[in-house]
C-alpha cells in the first residue's frame, strides 16, 4: 500500500498500482476525466459485485447460525433443560462472580492505564512519523514530466475543455461507426437454444418480481410462525424438569399466590391478630379486676392507713391550722431566745480607754445634734 503523506506527518492510503495507473492515464496519455470515469466505473463494478457477493455470504451465515440455533434448541429439547450451560460451569460461574463495585474500579484503573499506554504509544508514532525525511514513488524522469506538463491554470482549463469536445466527437463517431458495424453483423449468441428459452421463461416485469418477491417473503413469514407456535406448544406440552422432588414442588405450589391476594391474606391476618389482642387484653383487665386486692403492708398497718386516711378539704385545713401553730410556736421561741441574748453582759474586745472616748464622743454628738443646740 501507498502511503501519501503531509507535511504534518499524516495522510491516506492507496493502492500503488491504482495510483501510477491514473496518474499514467491522466497525464502520459492525456486522457483527463473520461479516464478517471472509467476507473470509477471499474471501481464500481468491482465494489458491486464484492457487495453482492457479501450479501449472499451473509445470507448463507444467516441460514447457517438459524440452523445451529434450531439444531441447538432440538438438542436441548432432546436434553430436557433449554439452559446451554451445565451444572459445572453454573457453580464455576458463582465462583468466578465478583463485587461489582469491586469490579467496576477495577475494569476503571485498567482504562485508564490502557489510554495512558495508548496516547504514550501514538505520540510515539507521531514523533517517528514526523522525523522521517519526504519521500515518493516517482522516478526522476516522471517527476520532470510533470514539471514539464504543469501549466497555468487557466490555460489548463481551456485545454481539457477543448480535448473533452474533441474527445466526445470522437466518442460520438466511433460509436455511430460501432453500431453501423455491429448491426451489419449476422445476430449470434452464445448461449444454446434451451439457455436462451430458460432465460426469456425466468424474465418478468418488475412489479411482478416484487410482488412475487413479496408473496414469498409473507409465505416463508407465516411458515415460521407457525412453525414458532407448533415448537412452543411441544414445548409447552413436555413435562417440566426440576432439581426438586414432587413433594417440595407441591409445597412450593402450595405456597405460592398472586401479590394482591398476598396483600389481601395478610391485612386479613393482621385484622385478626389485632382483634385477638383485643380480647386477650380485656379478658386480662377483666381476671386483674376480679382479683382479690393484695398488699405488702400488715393488718394493723392497714388499720392505721385507714384512720389516717381523710378528706383532702379537710386535710388542708388541719395543714392550714398545723401551719398557723408552728409559726407562732416559732415567734415565740425567737422572742425568749432574744430576751435571753439581751440578759447577758455586753462584752467587747476594746479597752476601757477606747470604750470611754467613743463614750465621750457619742454623747458630744447627741447634744450638738439636739434641737435648740447654739454654738
Amino acid at each position: 500500500a501507498l502511503t501519501w503523506k503531509s507535511s504534518a506527518g499524516v495522510g491516506t492510503t492507496c493502492d500503488r498500482e491504482a495510483a501510477l495507473r491514473l496518474h499514467r492515464l491522466r497525464f502520459v496519455d492525456r486522457r483527463g476525466r473520461d479516464a478517471a470515469e472509467e476507473i470509477i466505473e471499474e471501481k464500481r463494478k468491482q465494489r458491486h459485485e464484492d457487495a453482492a457477493k457479501l450479501a449472499r455470504d451473509h445470507q448463507q451465515t444467516v441460514k447457517r447460525i438459524h440452523d445451529q440455533s434450531n439444531e441447538r434448541l432440538r438438542a436441548m429439547q432432546d436434553a430436557g433443560s433449554f439452559s446451554h450451560r451445565s451444572r459445572e460451569e453454573h457453580h464455576r460461574i458463582e465462583a468466578a462472580r465478583q463485587d461489582p463495585d469491586k469490579a467496576r474500579e477495577r475494569m476503571t484503573k485498567e482504562m485508564r492505564a490502557r489510554v495512558a499506554e495508548y496516547q504514550e504509544t501514538q505520540t510515539a508514532l507521531s514523533a517517528r512519523v514526523a522525523a522521517r525525511p519526504n519521500m515518493t514513488v516517482r522516478t526522476r524522469a516522471e517527476l520532470r514530466a510533470i514539471e514539464e506538463a504543469r501549466q497555468d491554470p487557466q490555460e489548463a482549463a481551456n485545454a481539457m475543455k477543448a480535448r473533452r469536445i474533441e474527445v466526445q466527437r470522437r466518442y460520438r463517431e466511433e460509436r455511430r461507426s460501432m453500431t453501423a458495424r455491429v448491426r451489419a453483423q449476422p445476430r449470434s449468441s452464445f448461449w444454446t437454444p434451451e439457455q436462451r428459452a430458460k432465460i426469456e421463461e425466468a424474465r418478468r416485469d418488475e412489479s411482478e418480481a416484487a410482488e412475487r418477491t413479496i408473496a414469498a417473503t409473507r409465505e416463508a413469514s407465516i411458515s415460521f410462525n407457525q412453525q414458532m407456535e407448533a415448537m412452543l406448544a411441544r414445548v409447552a406440552n413436555i413435562p417440566p424438569f426440576s432439581i426438586r422432588s414432587r413433594e417440595e414442588r407441591l409445597a412450593i405450589e402450595e405456597t405460592r399466590q398472586d401479590p394482591q391476594e398476598a396483600l389481601a391474606a395478610m391485612k386479613k391476618r393482621a385484622r385478626e391478630q389485632e382483634e385477638a389482642h383485643k380480647q386477650e387484653h380485656a379478658a386480662l383487665v377483666s381476671r386483674v379486676q376480679a382479683t382479690p386486692r393484695k398488699t405488702f403492708w400488715t393488718k394493723r398497718e392497714r388499720e392505721q392507713i385507714e384512720e389516717l386516711r381523710q378528706d383532702p378539704e379537710e386535710a388542708r385545713q388541719r395543714a392550714e391550722q398545723q401551719m398557723r401553730h408552728a409559726s407562732a410556736t416559732y415567734r415565740q421561741q425567737r422572742e425568749e431566745m432574744a430576751q435571753r441574748v439581751a440578759a447577758y453582759p455586753k462584752k467587747t474586745f476594746l479597752e476601757r480607754e477606747h470604750r470611754e472616748r467613743m463614750q465621750y464622743a457619742t454623747e458630744l454628738r447627741a447634744k450638738t445634734t439636739a434641737p435648740g443646740f447654739v454654738k
